[in-house]
């Protein structure tokens, strides 16, 4: 299943069968022309060739969902690959914010959180552990 709402770009494969995978893949480098930096891409699963277009792309987030022992797995390949250090080290995984989350809409929230701060350079801290007044 694919799916682009409000240019976040979404691929997960239900059981991971490689047949969408390669479909998500096309359909995110195919949208890529029209791609401003301020885009963000997420992926699961298998989504490998999905990962590497996003890689080349200008969006400005890049996340992946996953343990961390998936994503010390998911940077060897990278690597293996030839992906650069500092292209790597645009993928945020695993993705989203700490916040304890327990369940879809919590998780999805913990993500959303996540894309919000990257975008608006935020921490994503607190502000009741801030000494400073936040005005805009």
């Amino acid at each position: 299943m694919w799916r682009k709402r409000s240019g976040i770009a979404w691929s997960w494969p239900t059981r991971a069968p490689r047949s969408r995978t390669r479909s998500a893949s096309r359909r995110w480098r195919s949208s890529r022309r029209g791609q401003k930096r301020r885009s963000r891409h997420c992926a699961s699963g298998r989504a490998r060739r999905s990962r590497l277009a996003a890689l080349k792309s200008p969006a400005g987030y890049i996340g992946a969902i996953g343990s961390r022992t998936t994503n010390e797995k998911r940077v060897a390949w990278l690597r293996a690959q030839g992906v650069p250090d500092r292209d790597v080290a645009r993928v945020h995984a695993p993705i989203g914010l700490d916040i304890g989350a327990s369940g879809v809409e919590e998780i999805a929230l913990a993500i959303l959180a996540e894309i919000v701060a990257v975008r608006r350079h935020r921490s994503g801290r607190s502000l009741s552990a801030e000494s400073v007044v936040v005005a805009r």
